[in-house]
């Protein structure tokens, strides 16, 4: 516990040190953000959980987690497969986050669920697939 005596004496004071660790703080997290990989930046931005490099997805040793490309425009998210389109234990859900005026907002999400069988259902129910039928 602080002792009374080394206390601020004054609001501005109280401010002054408020402030002295809020910018120590936000300093620490920027370094730690200049030193992790991108993709580790972007996967924490859209609630991604765990990053990988694509070079280490292997299809026969899944790990749960986001694979990312080089480049950022390709991402491969392992999870738990559904036991049904309304398997809420089994959706992965992203976040899209926009800088706003009064912080950080998320703008757009989508809740998906994927099929053993590589179906995916939105988070209305409706089957997405990649056939061209």
């Amino acid at each position: 516990m602080q002792d009374l005596r080394d206390a601020p004496a004054t609001i501005e004071e109280v401010l002054q040190e408020v402030r002295a660790g809020y910018r120590e703080f936000y300093a620490e997290k920027v370094t730690e953000a200049d030193q992790a990989p991108d993709r580790e930046n972007v996967s924490s931005r859209l609630s991604l959980g765990s990053s990988y490099a694509m070079d280490d997805f292997d299809e026969t040793d899944l790990e749960k987690g986001s694979y990312f490309s080089k480049d950022l425009e390709t991402v491969t998210v392992v999870g738990d497969c559904a036991r049904s389109s309304t398997d809420e234990e089994a959706t992965i859900g992203f976040r899209f986050p926009a800088r706003t005026e009064d912080g950080h907002r998320t703008f757009a999400s989508v809740d998906l669920t994927v099929m053993r069988n590589g179906d995916v259902v939105d988070a209305d129910g409706d089957w997405i697939t990649g056939d061209d039928e």
